[in-house]
């Protein structure tokens, strides 16, 4: 395999890594900031999401373009 192959190969699972850490980061901050609207569920060795379906959304995304825009100020 040719040296810039390599590095092609390795930039890409890199970015893929860093964009799954990173996704997985995100869920966690929102599992954290809305507490009962979101869950993860740990089945046959796989994580699944899971959207609560009796949970209101309109306070839900309040809180979350609140948290947005607090982000967005700082």
């Amino acid at each position: 395999m040719h040296f810039i192959n390599f590095i092609r190969r390795v930039q890409f699972n890199l970015v893929l890594v860093f964009f799954v850490v990173e996704l997985e980061e995100h869920i966690h901050l929102l599992k954290k900031s809305v507490p009962g609207w979101l869950e993860t569920h740990y089945i046959r060795k796989t994580n699944y999401l899971k959207l609560s379906k009796n949970a209101d959304m309109g306070p839900v995304i309040r809180k979350l373009e609140a948290l947005a825009a607090e982000k967005n100020e700082r």
